[in-house]
């Protein structure tokens, strides 16, 4: 119809009867006079018809994405959309609230000219703290000219309530790393409040501290045992997922760590965490159990470095001790590898068996720490080992063998195999080894030292055992020699020659002999003592008599006499062997004569 009636409007050749036309509702009756086109007026009354077909106006558009937001935590975004680029455009945006979250109720935007958007943004400051309810905020445009605003329309779902909407923490395993990590991950978690439609993002101010900073309890330091960190950390709402109906947001604070070869023990820093929002009614900071920490969280971070603790061995020797006669073994505990301790040690010795400690043992030196159950015993930082002693106990008892077990452990980490040592309740007889010097005193320089070891039997198989020299002065070169116990031989000598004992030594003093340990004897008898005489000038004088210079020459004997002085302080005088030859000697010149 309208096509129609835009053709007749147009087509008008000559004028047009009005009664030759049907009535059609959208026409309108023109004026009773018509002028055409060369400017006469027509000669009766004539109708025309004017057509209402505009052109429809463009449309206006608002949206909000999302469509939920928490108030103070988000800025509220709203976007103004056109069909087609055009002039500048002033658009007023009314908002409806349910609730007085925003002081006024409209907000201007402009479309600048050839753009299509233009996005309004409330920020999160303008929404007031004082509302704790949520509801509907609804956005339309105002009337626009040339500009359709009907659909304009947008509604957010704004979220306030009393409690926060969300909290978060570290996670409870992120406060204890290892050394050797590297780079330590502390996972931090924002929970949101229940039934809430959503994550938001949230965000943190991150700093650290250690012994620089003098705080008591704090022992790492920054630049040795961990590399500072300081900055900002972010949640963003794509982190979140549901967790048993429930946004649940997760990521990653990385802390460097340093690895040593040292055994420093666990050592501490402090985290320090601060909300960025500062509204901590509606976005809080808490501990992994849910305890609100205000606009500060202080974390303590733990190091521990128990790869460090050096590999040790343990050796006791002898493994079984005598209950007659109280003698003692000694366990020695030493490092095995390059690691090393930072500062003294404690090193524990748990002691276990069928020996009773205090009944049947004793161990030296003291406990270190009378308050454990278990033996402590301290290895110093300059040391590589240590050394404790358990000494059998008589106790009168006719009992049987006793065992004392013997584990060590370093701060609660076992560090080596466990020893026993077997207390003997009766004597067990074996042979003996027995060492005797053939004198108790000697002349340096002018006897020679004889020591003599005899064993008992059995004597099937031979023996060496090793001879220790201990000397007051330097005589001797060496301090050690072996002697063999040939098969079926009861006895082994070592004669020590004059030429061994050196001539410079001008001081007297003892030398004592002892055999070493050998299995299946018993040398705890086998020790000698001698007195070695050394003096600056001689020991001994020596002349021949008086009577000795004149000689019979018809005596049936003829001889000579000499004489011997010791010097003063000599134990007792010498014959060495010099003087009975010159003896035979004199005898035969004599003869001759």
């Amino acid at each position: 119809m309208r096509s129609l009636l835009t053709a007749l409007a147009v087509t008008v050749g000559t004028p047009v009867q009005a009664q030759t036309l049907p009535a059609l509702p959208e026409e309108t009756a023109a004026a009773n006079s018509s002028t055409w086109a060369d400017g006469n007026r027509a000669a009766g009354p004539l109708f025309g018809v004017e057509s209402t077909d505009r052109r429809a106006e463009p449309e206006l558009f608002i949206s909000a994405d999302p469509d939920t937001m928490f108030a103070r935590l988000e800025d509220l975004r709203l976007t103004v959309k056109r069909a087609a680029p055009g002039n500048r455009l002033p658009v007023r945006v009314k908002l409806e609230q349910e609730q007085e979250w925003l002081a006024d109720s409209f907000r201007d935007v402009t479309l600048r000219a050839g753009d299509t958007i233009a996005v309004l943004i409330i920020p999160r400051g303008d929404f007031k703290s004082r509302v704790t309810h949520s509801g509907a905020l609804t956005a339309t445009v105002d009337d626009v000219d040339g500009y359709e605003t009907a659909d304009a329309k947008a509604t957010v779902l704004v979220i306030s309530q009393e409690t926060p909407v969300v909290s978060f923490s570290l996670s409870r395993d992120s406060y204890t790393f290892a050394e050797d990590v590297g780079r330590a991950r502390a996972q931090f978690v924002a929970r949101m409040a229940p039934g809430m439609p959503r994550g938001v993002t949230v965000g943190v101010l991150v700093a650290t501290r250690g012994e620089e900073s003098s705080i008591d309890g704090l022992t790492a330091t920054s630049g040795e045992d961990y590399e500072s960190v300081s900055g900002g950390l972010l949640m963003m709402g794509e982190k979140y997922a549901l967790e048993d109906g429930r946004w649940v947001g997760r990521t990653d604070l990385i802390l460097p760590l340093f690895d040593d070869d040292v055994r420093e023990g666990t050592e501490t820093f402090e985290l320090l965490l601060q909300p960025t929002s500062g509204e901590i009614d509606i976005a809080q900071l808490a501990t992994p159990d849910g305890t609100p920490c205000g606009l500060l969280c202080q974390h303590l971070m733990h190091i521990t470095d128990d790869e460090d603790i050096p590999a040790m061995d343990l050796a006791v020797n002898p493994a079984e001790i005598m209950e007659e006669g109280e003698t003692a073994a000694t366990a020695t505990l030493s490092i095995a590898d390059d690691k090393s301790f930072a500062v003294d040690q404690a090193v524990t010795l748990a002691l276990a068996g069928t020996a009773t400690r205090g009944a049947d043992y004793v161990v030296s030196p003291p406990d270190a720490d009378e308050q454990t159950a278990d033996y402590q015993v301290i290895l110093p930082v300059e040391a590589d080992s240590v050394q404790v002693t358990f000494k059998a106990m008589r106790d009168g008892v006719d009992d049987p063998d006793e065992k004392i077990e013997v584990s060590p452990a370093v701060d609660g980490n076992n560090v080596g195999e466990m020893k026993a040592i077997r207390i003997m309740n009766r004597q067990i007889r074996v042979p003996r080894i027995t060492l005797v010097a053939t004198r108790d005193t000697i002349i340096a320089g002018l006897e020679a030292l004889r020591l003599t070891a005899t064993r008992e039997a059995p004597l099937d198989s031979p023996v060496a055992v090793t001879l220790q020299l201990t000397q007051e002065q330097d005589w001797l070169p060496r301090a050690s020699f072996q002697l063999n116990f040939a098969a079926r031989g009861s006895t082994a000598t070592l004669v020590l020659p004059t030429s061994l004992f050196s001539s410079e030594v001008t001081e007297s003093g003892i030398l004592t002999a002892s055999v070493d340990s050998v299995g299946g004897y018993d040398t705890s008898d086998a020790t000698s003592s001698v007195y070695v005489v050394s003096q600056e000038g001689p020991a001994m004088k020596v002349s021949f008599s008086q009577e000795s210079y004149q000689v019979q020459e018809d005596s049936e004997d003829p001889h000579v006499s000499m004489v011997a002085w010791a010097v003063a302080g000599m134990p007792r005088a010498t014959v060495g062997g010099v003087l009975g030859e010159l003896s035979i000697r004199f005898r035969e010149i004599a003869r001759r004569l």
